[in-house]
């Protein structure tokens, strides 16, 4: 809708048939409802134009995929595009940095992750897609690795980690009132 504000998601993937599938999710930044959601096996080069033309539907939303391992293919093709309107990584201070995309730390994965489920607790927003709430019926914190928050076994996590990343952008860049002209 004009004069809305959206943050976009994503977690890449290599695009290969036995390995994860790519994950994009857009969320509205007043309400952070998931208001669309896509996923395939999608190269890394498909996936940065189904973004940007996610993020171009959605009002030059603000278009964030990870830029660890395959995302760093994905935001360097979104980088070439015309009307991507790019995330890039904050430091410690919070100040923008000249890395485009989501940079998943040890640091930030913890974050993102409690700021949704904390979220998902209070009923905060909608998932309105059957594909992530799937995945969060079988997203845990695996005993095997000291509580490491995952998919269990053979199950995916790709959605959960888009929708946490595109709500860790609305945390840091809010809706902002624009005045109607």
């Amino acid at each position: 809708k004009e004069s809305y504000q959206y943050a976009l998601g994503g977690d890449s993937a290599e695009g290969l048939a036995k390995g994860d599938e790519s994950f994009g999710v857009c969320r509205d930044k007043a309400t952070n409802h998931i208001v669309a959601d896509f996923n395939g096996l999608y190269p890394p080069e498909e996936f940065a134009l189904k973004l940007r033309l996610l993020g171009w539907y959605f009002e030059e939303a603000d278009n964030a995929p990870e830029n660890n391992n395959h995302g760093y293919s994905t935001c360097s093709e979104m980088l070439k595009m015309d009307h991507v309107r790019m995330y890039y990584t904050r430091n410690d201070k919070g100040e923008v940095t000249a890395k485009a995309g989501f940079t998943t730390t040890a640091k930030t994965r913890p974050v993102m992750l409690d700021l949704m489920a904390k979220q998902v607790d209070k009923a905060f927003f909608e998932i309105r897609s059957e594909i992530i709430m799937a995945q969060c019926r079988t997203f845990i914190k695996n005993p095997k690795r000291s509580g490491h928050p995952e998919a269990d076994g053979s199950f995916k996590d790709d959605g959960i980690l888009a929708c946490a990343i595109a709500g860790y952008v609305i945390d840091e860049i809010p809706f902002k009132m624009i005045e109607a002209k």
